[in-house]
């Protein structure tokens, strides 16, 4: 028989600077028994879902705690929970701005794959153009994921409050960069990569189209991890490929416009990001920000009140513009305080360079 669930004097706040960090002090609290150990939802304010699959993550780890915390990033930190079975209901609330998934209910079953590996059964290009797609038939070890995308008004109207539930808050949500879009810009490089990472979607063959997404995913990380590695493409083997000759040229021109080195796994993680929508970029203005923290409050109001409270500052890696970042987690810290008053602890707990607790 499952232990009933032990309750903080205190809401806990706990702020990270990388994202996929918060998940430490999730799977403390699990492991304490304050939040249940399956059945959690997570309220996801964000500029981006976060729902990528670590694809080559074998599932057994997923159970290793200290691996699987070694192994995430910023982008798929939340699947492993819902594989778990930890997480079984996602609320992504979005600006009209961040358009990587629309709104609407799109719950989709998480299993292991044949080869076991995680993968879903969600027909979302968002998850189709990683290509972990696979038919709910292929799938073990299976669980359903009930997932919601929307701002929060729209959030609101669903009518639905779940009572144990993590509020996570990426301070991106308020304000965001897309830090790709300068990489390289003296050779073009983001519209560059965009031929080179396209494909195309056949909704009659889903299968046949993940398995050609695959094949193009998988060329193109050999030949960006040789870049990396031997800093050319002598002694590559695929010349035959028909991505090859794009991509030869654009090393070429980039090794000649720039002295410094090159971090090719860069520039291969943002040709990952030009699928049918791009991330999104946009900068705040004062009024914006203003109205977005309004509107973040007055949600807050309306929703139950949350076990833990989880942020992300994302700015070190130019998510959340750092000329921004401080006056917007300050901002979300005041209306916490001012929402669930003396049942939010007292300090919150820091975990990031600068201001560690």
């Amino acid at each position: 028989m499952e232990k009933k669930p032990r309750t903080f004097e205190r809401i806990p706040v706990f702020i990270v600077e990388d994202h996929n960090d918060v998940l430490e002090f999730i799977y403390r609290c699990l492991g304490s028994r304050h939040l249940p150990f399956e059945g959690n939802t997570l309220v996801h304010f964000d500029a981006h879902p976060d729902l990528t699959v670590p694809m080559k993550l074998p599932t057994e780890v997923v159970f290793d705690r200290e691996k699987l915390l070694s192994s995430l990033s910023i982008e798929n930190w939340i699947i492993p929970m819902c594989f778990a079975g930890h997480v079984g209901k996602i609320f992504w609330i979005r600006q009209e701005w961040a358009q990587q998934i629309p709104s609407g209910r799109h719950d989709f079953t998480i299993g292991a794959s044949p080869c076991g590996h995680i993968r879903v059964d969600s027909e979302l290009e968002y998850f189709i153009s990683e290509g972990s797609f696979l038919p709910k038939e292929s799938l073990r070890d299976s669980r359903s994921v009930e997932f919601h995308v929307g701002t929060t008004q729209e959030i609101l109207a669903c009518d639905t409050r779940p009572q144990n539930f993590i509020l996570d808050i990426d301070l991106d949500f308020f304000s965001t960069h897309n830090p790709f879009l300068k990489l390289h810009n003296e050779v073009n490089l983001h519209e560059r990569l965009r031929p080179i990472y396209s494909y195309k979607l056949d909704r009659n063959d889903l299968t046949g189209t993940v398995a050609k997404r695959l094949e193009q995913l998988d060329f193109l990380e050999r030949i960006f991890t040789h870049l990396q590695e031997k800093r050319n493409l002598e002694g590559f083997e695929e010349k035959d490929h028909p991505l090859y000759e794009m991509i030869e040229s654009l090393h070429r021109d980039i090794e000649g416009a720039t002295e410094a080195p090159i971090d090719w796994e860069i520039v291969h993680a943002a040709g990952c990001t030009l699928d049918s929508t791009p991330l999104p970029h946009h900068e705040a203005t004062k009024d914006e920000l203003s109205s977005s923290l309004e509107i973040f409050k007055d949600f807050l109001k309306k929703f139950p009140t949350p076990t833990i409270i989880t942020m992300s500052r994302s700015s070190e890696d130019d998510y959340c513009p750092s000329n921004q970042v401080d006056a917007i987690e300050k901002a979300v810290l005041d209306i916490l305080r001012d929402i669930y008053g003396n049942s939010l602890t007292d300090k919150p707990q820091f975990f990031y360079k600068d201001n560690k607790d």
